[in-house]
């Protein structure tokens, strides 16, 4: 252990943990004497920023207390009654600039390690490894040295498990390119973990009358909390205090629909934990009729347990889900001519969103090295082979939709032909038809453009080269990212327009099959990015919308700074609840919108005044809705008749004495067909 006033040195600066105030108002002052973490553990410690994988179930990586500087470190113990050829590793993905040299740094620490106990690797396209050296040790400093291979932005590090090892400790990780002084690891003295506290539940949806946290910590067996609950108005909902016995307690959240931030103060044996986390609670389930649910999302899946799985479905459900898309890979199919091997998870994908009533839209993607010479097919033999590989899939599962090919007219295309929409034709029409013989109730989507926008000249040499007739949908990535979704309308008509003309005036569905925002710093935050999923949602419905798959549900990495990486409406699992993915507010919104919008009837827009105040209503009778927003500035508006003003996140609003709310950049429902005006 550290000095008392090391500990409160470090752990206010990279922790939010601080020794026991002698005098508090908070919770009453933890036993006297320091507990340590304990180097035994049933499960391994989750680290912020870390991932953990690999096939022992025997080695464990846990927070130590015993540091080569601050007040933590990584610990990996592996009895030495293991099985040999198991590895465990724990990884970080960065992102690094290609071509360039750069190198690994860290500090280790052994006692009665052996040969193989702990690798660290760098690896992309190639990897570089350091095997630890066997024995007993003092802290030393490890350098591995890597050169980005060309084309690569992104490598992971690793620290993997290999051999048994009484103990062996890592500590202060840096990752930096020769001649910089900049460090792109995060949490790299493993300060951030679940040790000293951290919530036990799979899911951070939740119901109101039944919403209940359980808590552990593995810093001690008993301790004091106080704990609040507050909204994105930063209202304090709920609040309490409890206690922690055997190591665990629960929390029950008496609180009102809405997206909140859990905040947590715990003293555990002299160590005072702060935390928090954002969940949402519903009133009920999403009761959508039949034929009315539009709401789908794009989803990276793939080795999760059954259990894991089952648990990200059901909060894609709770928000209102319906429709999953997601790819079924050419390459990893057909690994011999014409013969056709689907992926066991992707069978237990489809057969687990199939349970809880999703309808799944697979991606047949994107070329085979037994074709064309492994890029997007375009000679006779590759396109026919194109459609008997589309034609499996459809087969293999009937109760599955087909998007054919994904952005054809953009990169993932580096076929011969080009990426024209004359090229994607001659893809086209022979895979639509093999799917129809094989599975005659599968919806067809096609193109599948990329954005910005409806890639309007595109779709012109698509529609009059006959597309339409090879569709179900017609299937569009319309990003406008960062700018607000109201810049698509004018594109949609048009698109509707041109649609109508070249079908006898008959309109085709439009499905938005990836639409999305990402969360970055200086792009679009998190409040913008619910915000404009409902408002793309209200765009999609006046245009004919009839499908909305947002991209996606979970940010695909933890690099914060990386826009590929967070689209997600749920951010990855945390050391404080690293069971559960956390819901940003665009999962809130969705669930809402779900709730609340309707195809039952065309949306009627109606703008007031000229600063960009507009008010969308939706349905009829007892199941109309009306949402208001501003494209411009914020205004105040006089409501009249109607029900209850909600956020776009499901909290109540409460009108002035006069009258009136403010109306900014999120949308608020009001029940009915109230009257707006401007105040």
């Amino acid at each position: 252990m550290l000095t008392v006033g090391a500990i409160t040195v470090e752990r206010v600066a990279r922790h939010h943990v601080v020794a026991a105030p002698t005098v508090s108002a908070g919770p009453p002052a933890a036993p006297v004497k320091p507990l340590p973490l304990s180097p035994e553990a049933a499960d391994s410690d989750a680290f912020d920023d870390w991932s953990s994988g690999g096939s022992d179930p025997a080695a464990r990586f846990l927070a130590s207390d015993t540091a080569h500087d601050g007040s933590s470190s990584l610990l990996l113990t592996r009895p030495a009654t293991d099985a040999a050829g198991l590895t465990a590793s724990l990884v970080q993905p960065v992102s690094v600039s290609t071509d360039a040299p750069m190198h690994l740094r860290f500090w280790a620490k052994a006692q009665s390690a052996e040969a193989g106990s702990l690798t660290a690797q760098i690896s992309s396209t190639t990897t570089v490894s350091l095997p630890l050296p066997a024995g007993t040790y003092d802290w030393t400093q490890f350098t591995l040295a890597y050169t980005v291979p060309k084309g690569v932005k992104r490598v992971e590090i690793r620290f993997v498990s290999g051999a048994p090892t009484t103990s062996t400790w890592i500590d202060d990780a840096t990752v930096q390119g020769y001649g910089s002084t900049g460090v792109v690891l995060r949490n790299p003295g493993f300060e951030h973990s679940s040790a000293d506290l951290s919530i036990t539940d799979p899911s951070l949806v939740l119901t109101t009358g039944d919403a209940v946290l359980h808590l552990r910590s593995r810093r001690s067996p008993s301790g004091r909390f106080t704990w609040s609950l507050t909204s994105m108005s930063g209202a304090k909902a709920a609040e309490g205090t409890g206690d922690i016995e055997d190591g665990a307690a629960t929390v029950r959240l008496k609180a009102p629909q809405g997206y909140y931030t859990f905040s947590i103060t715990a003293t555990l044996a002299q160590v005072t934990a702060q935390r928090s986390t954002n969940l949402v609670i519903f009133d009920a389930p999403p009761a959508i009729a039949p034929g009315d649910s539009f709401t789908g999302v794009g989803v990276h899946l793939g080795g999760e347990s059954d259990q894991v799985l089952a648990q990200k479905l059901a909060d894609l459900v709770a928000i209102g889900v319906r429709y999953v898309r997601t790819d079924a890979t050419w390459g990893q199919i057909e690994a011999a001519p014409g013969v056709f091997t689907l992926p066991v998870d992707l069978d237990r994908e489809v057969a687990a969103m199939q349970k809880v009533g999703i309808r799944p839209l697979l991606i047949p993607d994107y070329s085979n090295p037994l074709y064309d010479g492994g890029v997007t097919p375009s000679s006779p033999a590759g396109i026919a082979a194109y459609a008997r590989f589309a034609a499996a899939v459809a087969a293999h599962y009937p109760q599955a939709d087909i998007d054919v090919y994904n952005e054809f007219d953009f990169r993932f295309n580096k076929g011969r032909c080009g990426t024209t929409p004359q090229c994607y034709l001659q893809l086209l029409r022979p895979a639509a038809a093999a799917i129809r013989a094989a599975s005659p109730q599968a919806a067809i989507g096609a193109p599948s453009t990329a954005g910005i926008g409806v890639n309007a000249d595109w779709l012109d040499g698509f529609v009059g080269g006959g597309g339409l007739a090879d569709l179900s949908a017609i299937s569009l990535h319309p990003y406008v990212q960062p700018a607000a979704p109201e810049s698509l309308g004018a594109d949609l008509a048009a698109l509707n327009q041109k649609v109508a003309a070249a079908h006898g005036g008959v309109p085709i569905p439009i499905w938005f099959s990836e639409f999305g925002y990402s969360t970055v710093p200086g792009w679009v935050n998190e409040r913008h990015q619910a915000a404009y999923l409902v408002r793309s949602e209200l765009v999609g419905l006046e245009h004919g919308m009839t499908r909305f798959y947002w991209y996606d549900a979970v940010d695909d990495s933890p690099i914060q700074l990386d826009l590929e990486s967070n689209f997600g409406l749920f951010r990855r699992p945390t050391s404080f609840a690293p069971a559960a993915a956390v819901p940003k507010p665009a999962a809130a919104a969705m669930g809402i919108a779900a709730r609340r919008l309707t195809m039952s009837s065309p949306p009627a827009v109606t703008k007031i005044g000229t600063d960009g105040i507009q008010t969308v209503q939706l349905g009829k009778g007892s199941t109309a809705v009306t949402v208001v927003f501003s494209t411009g500035a914020a205004h105040r508006v006089t409501i009249s008749g109607g029900g209850a003003v909600t956020s776009m996140t499901g909290e109540r609003i409460d009108l002035r004495s006069d009258g009136t709310v403010r109306v900014g950049d999120d949308p608020i429902y009001i029940g009915g067909t109230p009257r707006i005006v401007l105040a």
